[in-house]
């Protein structure tokens, strides 16, 4: 369909009023009439004692009416409508607001001009956010607005970074979440599309488990992007098994000189081994970007609420990077203190497909 805008002006009356209308056809129809008829169009009314001001007013009332359109009828992570679907937010100006002010300040590296926007744990993670790489907000097609309990989050706000000892950009999706006051308290990288949808899809679970899971994947690769080893202190339980591997290249031998040699070494930690090791490596890497892809849930077989994620990853950091698949599991049983139990790594699966996963430790 054809979108056409028109404005109505009055230019002889002090001050200005002034309507805009976004529709598709609107021949014949009075001012009223289209006011009345709201599935059909879209206004916005400004006043002000200049065209400028009463024309800004105007088209802030109708991007307004747009975001809060476009969001119910958007479907989230295609989880579909119904039970199934979060809630939409209904006035999303003020947090359009806000991403437009946050996107001047990185933009202008006047990072200081953000901070009223958070609050001040949410500001230390900005911080830590714009210091991970030379940071841009580009331009966003598609914000998506949720409520969360008494949060908001905006999704989607596309972000790219670059390093000065590296030729590594990445571009990344930001999710922000709002407090009840519209203070942003955390922020988070996204996952990607298939790591999503592949959550998201998965109905065998709650759509609170769902969205729990997708939540925490972000926020843990969020975490070891900006270093945050306080934050994985906190997720590993203190008797975790963490089983980590690394590629490395073996010498040619006589009978494969030719041959790609990497071998896998594996080592084993407890929580306080893995956590000295984190440390070492946020000390000297420029960056650690993860990527995750492909995924899988199950839920273990001894109660409660614990699940087990297979996932594909990517690993890039600035002096190595591997692919494989990453298995956690997760206690979700306290929402508040989400717990990670057992963490196992390999580079790729089994001659049958398998995946580490709960069968293997239920």
């Amino acid at each position: 369909m054809n979108v056409v805008a028109r404005k109505m002006n009055f230019l002889n009356i002090i001050p200005v009023s002034l309507c805009v209308f976004l529709f598709g056809v609107c021949s014949g129809r009075s001012i009223q009439g289209v006011k009345s008829n709201a599935k059909t169009y879209l206004w916005g009314k400004g006043s002000g004692n200049s065209l400028k001001k009463a024309d800004h007013g105007a088209s802030a009332m109708l991007i307004s009416q747009i975001a809060v359109q476009a969001e119910n009828r958007a479907e989230l992570f295609g989880l579909g409508a119904g039970e199934d679907s979060l809630e939409p937010v209904k006035d999303t100006a003020p947090y359009l607001r806000a991403v437009e002010q946050l996107k001047n300040a990185i933009n202008s590296n006047r990072y200081d001009l953000a901070e009223p926007l958070f609050t001040e744990s949410g500001y230390a993670m900005f911080r830590q956010l714009v210091q991970y790489g030379r940071s841009k907000i580009l331009e966003e097609k598609e914000l998506k607005f949720v409520k969360n309990g008494d949060a908001v989050l905006c999704r989607s706000i596309p972000m790219s970074f670059s390093f000065k000892k590296n030729q590594k950009k990445f571009v990344e999706k930001v999710v922000l979440e709002f407090d009840k006051n519209r203070k942003i308290n955390s922020l988070a990288l996204a996952l990607g599309e298939k790591a999503t949808a592949d959550i998201a899809n998965n109905k065998a679970w709650p759509l609170t488990i769902r969205w729990m899971l997708i939540r925490f994947m972000e926020n843990y690769r969020t975490a070891y992007a900006l270093k945050r080893l306080d934050y994985i202190e906190k997720i590993f339980s203190d008797d975790a098994l963490i089983i980590t591997g690394i590629e490395l290249e073996a010498p040619p031998d006589e009978l494969n000189r030719f041959q790609n040699n990497k071998i896998v070494k594996y080592n084993k930690y407890n929580k306080t081994e893995y956590l000295e090791k984190l440390k070492k490596a946020f000390g000297y890497k420029e960056f650690i970007n993860l990527k995750f892809d492909e995924n899988n849930i199950r839920k273990s077989g001894k109660g409660g609420e614990v699940y087990g994620i297979q996932i594909k990853q990517s690993y890039v950091s600035s002096n190595y990077s591997d692919s494989g698949y990453l298995f956690l599991l997760i206690d979700f049983s306290d929402p508040e203190k989400q717990t990670i139990h057992l963490r196992t790594w390999q580079p790729k699966k089994g001659p049958n497909g398998e995946i580490y996963g709960i069968q293997d430790f239920d």
